[in-house]
């Protein structure tokens, strides 16, 4: 009877010793989870990260390219009449690309182009004088320029809408608008 109670006792210390094969299932299964969801919120937040990212891309792009547009037509010396003779004073011009001339009178001409900035109203990028200036990494989704039809003792100004996207895997994308008076009167 001693030598059964003997081997029982070391038979609990060594059960007591060791883990058993569901204790290592159950453990491998709880590190498998928090690893797994630990990844996701990695991934979801490198992602996020990059969306990010490409959103302020177009956005510094837009920003560009409005304030190049802006800046020139504000000191615009002319810009040519629009052809409603309706004496609408609301009417507006609506066009995919925008001629006047600059505050030295030289001719300048806004618009949607291809990757060449030859004018093209389905282009994907924006240019002047048929020089893209718009990077590789943003497509001109739409653009068109409203010139108003005041009558000749308003100030005429023009609005300009612009849609960008990112050609990114987020395809990011803005809307921009503006509208711009031109330091020019009719008299």
């Amino acid at each position: 009877m001693n030598e059964s109670c003997f081997l029982l006792k070391i038979a609990k210390e060594k059960k007591q010793k060791g883990f058993t094969l569901i204790e290592m299932l159950v453990s491998l299964g709880l590190f498998s989870l928090v690893m797994s969801i630990a990844l996701g919120i990695f991934v979801g937040g490198s992602n996020y990260q990059r969306k990010t990212i490409e959103l302020f891309l177009v956005q510094r792009e837009g920003g560009y390219l409005m304030e190049t547009l802006s800046r020139e037509l504000r000191m615009a010396s002319d810009l040519p009449e629009n052809d409603y003779t309706n004496g609408d004073v609301q009417k507006l011009q609506k066009d995919d690309f925008l001629e006047f001339k600059d505050s030295g009178g030289t001719d300048r001409k806004y618009c949607r182009s291809d990757i060449d900035g030859v004018c093209d109203a389905t282009g994907d990028y924006f240019a002047i004088n048929n020089k893209r200036i718009s990077s590789d990494d943003v497509i001109v989704e739409n653009l068109i320029f409203y010139v108003n039809n005041f009558d000749t003792q308003l100030q005429r100004f023009v609005t300009v809408s612009l849609s960008l996207r990112s050609k990114g895997k987020f395809q990011s994308k803005i809307d921009l608008q503006t509208s711009v008076s031109l330091r020019i009167y009719e008299n």
